[in-house]
């Protein structure tokens, strides 16, 4: 590790939540990342609609949008399921201790 410099951009549990600013910052940091990924991905598309297939930028950019907005539905609808059903392993470090039922919970 470089000397002066953090071993982690995050606190450690054990220290106090980040100030809002700092906060404010990472997640704008976060949203400036992901729009960067989707104008590539989206320009990407319209120059292959525009040099491959030859439509005008107007198409292409339509196009490509509505390539990407079934592409994302499709995956949405086709990962969240599976996401659902593999929460509980994930977040428990006991899959069967998240899914036991005892006595003294109670019945509802």
């Amino acid at each position: 590790m470089a000397a002066g410099r953090k071993a982690s951009y995050y606190e450690h549990i054990s220290q106090p939540v980040a100030q809002f600013p700092d906060y404010l910052r990472r997640q704008l940091r976060s949203i400036g990342i992901g729009a960067v990924f989707i104008c590539v991905a989206l320009y990407a598309g319209m120059l292959g609609y525009h040099y491959l297939v030859g439509l005008s930028w107007i198409d292409a950019y339509e196009n490509a949008a509505k390539a990407a907005e079934k592409l994302l539905s499709t995956c949405g609808r086709e990962l969240a399921p599976k996401l659902l059903d593999a929460y509980a392993a994930i977040i428990w470090e006991d899959q069967d201790e998240c899914l036991e039922v005892r006595p003294e919970f109670g019945i509802l």
